[in-house]
């Protein structure tokens, strides 16, 4: 009796496995797919706190000429563009081209006063995407063959979100994690940050600057991670999408007095200053992607985070003392969509 019993038992694991299957959530669009996306970028910036000391004496910062109002604001920027994917292999984008409708952003500060722009010329621009088999690298040139200018050469190919895509079949609940560096990816996308960050680079060397921006960049292999949760299906608009939780959390401590050292020691005024500095990072917040496996792109990207940004900073030069302390909190929302 207790080989009936072992197979009824296998049977009935078996088949609770055929109604639970893995979830397959791959970018994979079909050739000429044609997807309007628009990129939301929404910025809010308060100063909680600045508190200044010369020799223990706390100096208000209005004798400064410190306006704390106009040092708060918001910022919100979007861009619309239409990619045409024009040749894939599988979940490789082999050839893409990228028309432009057009960006804007506009400006408030704490004070009342505010600003906005357009780059109406950008309507109707192009960029084709081409990968090159051997270096893995994609040349970037307009719809007549040119290449582009120098301001298009950092925008990256994938504008997909794919960043948060499992390495595999997924079942709900099943969690996995962005981290380390590729949270630049989810911080600053469409951008490629490799080129970027050479480009950035480049600059402060022609500026003869005592470090160089791309120095910075260890910090975010420590700065946190976002959990990434697949969470079943959800029907939107007669279409049913998959769902990925996400939720930032966000910590690290960055020892700047190496650097101000090394900008000291490099300053013409040949000041000796003792100095030292840092800035805590902390953030959290929460935010959502719709995945369309059938069509095998995202359909609405959501994140909000709240960073709260602590910098402590004292020096000390022919024996006087300062300290500066100067708490912020930023939240940035961002909301990206694809039809």
């Amino acid at each position: 009796m207790k080989l009936p019993i072992l197979l009824a038992g296998v049977a009935g694991l078996l088949s609770v496995a055929a109604f639970t299957p893995a979830t397959d959530l791959t970018f994979h669009p079909k050739e000429s797919t044609t997807l309007t996306k628009n990129f939301g970028i929404t910025l809010d910036f308060i100063l909680d706190d600045l508190v200044l000391t010369v020799n223990g004496e706390e100096i208000d910062p209005a004798r400064m000429g410190l306006d704390l109002d106009a040092a708060s604001g918001n910022v919100s920027a979007n861009l619309s563009f239409t990619d045409e994917y024009v040749s894939m292999d599988g979940a490789k984008t082999k050839e893409l081209k990228r028309t432009f409708s057009g960006m804007s952003a506009e400006f408030e500060s704490g004070d009342g006063s505010s600003d906005s722009k357009t780059m109406d010329d950008i309507e109707g621009e192009t960029i084709v995407f081409k990968l090159d088999e051997e270096s893995g690298e994609y040349a970037m040139t307009d719809d007549e063959g040119e290449e582009v200018g120098e301001e298009m050469q950092i925008m990256s190919v994938d504008t997909d979100m794919t960043i948060f895509l499992p390495t595999g079949p997924v079942e709900e609940d099943a969690t996995w994690t962005v981290e380390g560096k590729d949270l630049l990816g989810v911080f600053v996308p469409g951008i490629n940050i490799d080129k970027a960050m050479a480009k950035v680079d480049e600059e402060a060397v022609n500026n003869d600057a005592p470090f160089t921006p791309s120095d910075f960049l260890s910090f975010m292999e420590e700065l946190g991670s976002i959990e990434c949760t697949y969470k079943g299906t959800k029907e939107v608009d007669g279409v049913t999408l998959q769902v990925i939780s996400l939720v930032p959390t966000l910590e690290t401590t960055i020892d700047l007095t190496d650097t101000i050292a090394q900008i000291i020691e490099e300053s013409p005024l040949g000041q000796e200053i003792d100095a030292t500095a840092s800035v805590t990072l902390e953030g959290s917040g929460s935010g959502e992607l719709l995945w369309d496996t059938a069509a095998g792109h995202f359909r609405d990207y959501t994140l909000n985070l709240e960073l709260s940004t602590l910098v402590d900073a004292s020096g000390e030069n022919q024996g006087m003392t300062g300290s500066a302390e100067v708490e912020t909190t930023t939240t940035v929302s961002y909301h990206f969509t694809a039809e």
